[in-house]
């Protein structure tokens, strides 16, 4: 859709990414992707379906209450 608009190889940050859909769709753009989200499962799928799909998402485990967003 709008896959032109994103800067190639720049950094995105997808919170709450359950299951990763969104991450995958930022990742299938050019873009490095953090997708953080408090269910194991949903990251352990996403990992999963990352590698199926040959994009790299990088998955973080956590509460997004107590996350800290690196700048």
């Amino acid at each position: 859709m709008n896959a032109h608009r994103f800067p190639f190889y720049e950094d995105a940050l997808s919170l709450g990414d359950g299951d990763g859909g969104n991450g995958f769709y930022l990742a299938e753009s050019w873009l490095n992707v953090i997708s953080v989200d408090l269910s194991s499962v949903g990251l352990s799928e996403a990992d999963q379906l990352a590698k199926a799909r040959r994009v790299s998402i990088r998955t973080v485990c956590a509460d997004l209450a107590d996350y800290q967003i690196k700048p």
